[in-house]
């Protein structure tokens, strides 16, 4: 098995899967380090996936997508049970999603949503399912919402639906104690089991 400088194996994603796993989440398949906000983003998916699917997690290596030139995918689910790959980006603008102006803003989600295709062509093959979604907590209605609503194939999970996806962490947060090595799902666990 191949390692890179930071001692992780590298993922060879291209050749099929003889174990017993029924789902691997894989965070931080990106090229850009210290953006506070996208990786609290990254996490809040990787929780939600992992609380809700109960799935397990498995970091891959940055130098993987640099190596291929792929640019940056946020995060890869991949549920073997279902023979389905999951390709999340997140944008975590609090303020509402804008990259310069609207049409920019929709012009950036759809050169992801095609390195998100790219990589899935290339690499994720083998998985008879293939599911692209945009996580953003505040998008503006209007022309983002209609305009990203057209991207074929691209699930939308922002506004109301990211809400409620927090919402159903918020449920579960409440039911555990037990640290789950995320520190998003962790601020909601305190927050859900405060006291007076």
């Amino acid at each position: 098995m191949r390692r890179f400088g930071n001692g992780e194996p590298k993922a060879n994603l291209g050749r099929p899967v003889k174990v017993e796993v029924e789902f691997v989440l894989m965070p931080g398949l990106t090229q850009r380090t210290g953006v506070l906000e996208d990786k609290l983003g990254q996490k809040a998916v990787v929780v939600f996936a992992k609380q809700s699917l109960k799935v397990g997690l498995q970091k891959v290596s940055t130098a993987e997508m640099i190596e291929h030139r792929l640019g940056e995918l946020d995060v890869i689910g991949l549920d073997f049970k279902t023979s389905t790959a999951i390709l999340c980006e997140v944008t975590t603008h609090i303020r509402g999603l804008l990259y310069v102006n609207n049409q920019e803003s929709v012009a950036r989600v759809r050169r992801k949503h095609q390195r998100q295709r790219e990589y899935a062509a290339k690499y994720l093959s083998n998985f008879e399912n293939t599911v692209y979604q945009f996580w953003s907590p505040v998008v503006p209605k209007g022309y983002l919402t209609e305009h990203l609503a057209e991207i074929d194939g691209l699930e939308l999970i922002i506004n109301s639906e990211y809400k409620k996806r927090v919402q159903e962490l918020r449920v579960c947060a409440a039911t555990q104690t037990q640290d789950a090595g995320n520190p998003v799902f962790r601020v909601l666990q305190i927050l859900e089991h405060l006291r007076d």
